[in-house]
């Protein structure tokens, strides 16, 4: 964890070497204001803003965002198809809001990293209880908040601009009332359902007009995942755009830069990886009884190491 401590305070994470101010103030008054999240929030967006292109690795609970941290990064973000699975669903579709706030808010508040949320999809619940979900993990120190214009309830559709605008709005109005400034991220999956009546491509440009109007900070469009598509995507979208990509083979993080993407972020592909690894520990266990390579499990002190101490009664 020191080295960690040490990375933020040189700033040698994800660019933002880049992205602090140059304020001349020491390292420690430095490394207390990325404990604040007015601060987070400001260095998150200005992460989206630079042209430094980082990834952004997404997490289902608490452990796997400290052992992020531990390894280098400074900003995660939660995956709300992650923790479905989690918690033995097929699909966030499935798992209600409540959930997905409390778990990003146990992320946010037991950590000292960079935590944008991932809300969902706009269908799973009202604008009442997104408002209240995104004032609960705002308050727990989160300073990003993800939604997705997917119908929730199983649906395969989009939800209108109208209604994802009016979202995106409610979304910011109740993390300003929460007292933080948050980047709002809007979610079009638009390539990922396939064209409706007009193509995906024009549906992600026409959306995003909106959705900036609407007031969100940064575009995030999973299933653009070829550099010439990005590449137009960029040319056409006046903001931050995001790609989230899946286990399929894809460019390196220079070549998406190059094309116009200011973060790659990483969905549930890491809890698929991880569980792909525990299915061949499995078969290898069950085939052969040897126990080799448990060595190299993180030992458990080293866990509890991470994981923040008990609250003092």
């Amino acid at each position: 964890m020191a080295e960690q401590d040490n990375k933020i305070e040189s700033g040698a994470v994800l660019g933002l070497e880049t992205t602090l101010p140059a304020t001349g103030e020491d390292q420690s008054t430095l490394k207390e204001k990325l404990q604040r999240p007015a601060d987070k929030a400001r260095i998150f967006r200005k992460m989206l803003t630079t042209g430094n292109t980082f990834m952004l690795p997404e997490v289902q609970d608490v452990a796997s965002a400290l052992v992020l941290g531990d390894a280098g990064f400074t900003a995660v973000g939660t995956s709300a198809r992650a923790i479905a699975w989690a918690w033995g669903h097929r699909n966030e579709a499935e798992l209600s809001i409540d959930v997905l706030s409390e778990t990003a808010a146990r992320v946010a508040g037991r950590t000292n990293l960079i935590v944008t949320a991932d809300l969902g999809s706009a269908g799973i619940a009202s604008v009442e209880e997104l408002s209240t979900a995104v004032t609960k993990v705002i308050e727990a120190g989160a300073v990003g908040v993800t939604i997705s214009d997917r119908l929730g309830n199983g649906g395969t559709g989009l939800v209108s601009e109208e209604e994802m605008s009016a979202r995106i709005a409610a979304v910011k109005m109740a993390a300003k009332s929460a007292g933080t400034r948050a980047v709002i991220t809007a979610r079009t999956d638009a390539m990922v359902l396939g064209p409706g009546e007009k193509s995906a491509f024009e549906t992600v440009v026409e959306r995003a007009e909106a959705y900036f109007d609407a007031g969100c900070d940064c575009l995030l469009v999973p299933g653009a995942e070829h550099e010439q598509v990005v590449m137009n995507l960029a040319s056409l979208i006046d903001g931050p755009l995001a790609i989230r990509l899946s286990l399929n083979t894809a460019c390196d993080l220079k070549t998406f830069s190059d094309a116009g993407a200011c973060c790659i972020m990483l969905g549930p592909s890491l809890m698929r990886f991880w569980l792909s690894q525990l299915r061949l520990k499995a078969e290898e266990l069950l085939a052969f009884g040897c126990f080799s390579h448990l060595e190299k499990a993180i030992p458990e002190v080293e866990i509890e190491s991470l994981l923040p101490q008990p609250e003092s009664s």
